[in-house]
């Protein structure tokens, strides 16, 4: 199963952009609210603890976007919908949210200083390191 899925991924004729957010599903007489994972102009990928079976015929809504499509694939708690028409990239781009800077990491600590150790630091640590550190060592 997962050679499948990953050759899917591969062979994909338009990127995907990963959101976060709900939408509805209408299979039949049924109108679900369920979470958006995953939409391009081709189809989407939702999640739910109960998604319609592989083969259903489905209306996807969310905002603006009215799109018929079919299940194609279905795995525990998400489903992919294959929509019957591209959505127009315009609606697309309206619900995907703009990607925000990753924040730079930002130190106030002052950055190390190599300066010698005297000897007297330099026999504490040796003492300290391969000697007993209990027992303090001579000056």
């Amino acid at each position: 199963m997962r050679m499948y899925h990953d050759n899917v991924a591969k062979n994909r004729a338009e990127k995907r952009s990963h959101v976060l957010m709900t939408c509805e599903l209408e299979a039949g007489d049924t109108c679900k609210t369920v979470k958006l994972r995953n939409l391009s102009a081709h189809g989407a990928m939702v999640e739910d603890d109960t998604l319609p079976l592989v083969g259903t015929q489905v209306l996807f809504k969310k905002g603006d976007i009215r799109a018929t499509g079919t299940v194609v694939w279905a795995r525990i708690k998400r489903a992919g919908i294959k929509f019957d028409t591209l959505v127009p990239a315009d609606q697309i781009k309206r619900h995907v949210p703009k990607a925000r800077p990753k924040p730079q990491p930002k130190s106030d600590r002052p950055g190390l200083k190599a300066k010698p150790l005297t000897a007297a630091e330099r026999r504490a640590a040796e003492h300290y390191f391969w000697g007993d550190p209990l027992i303090p060592p001579t000056r």
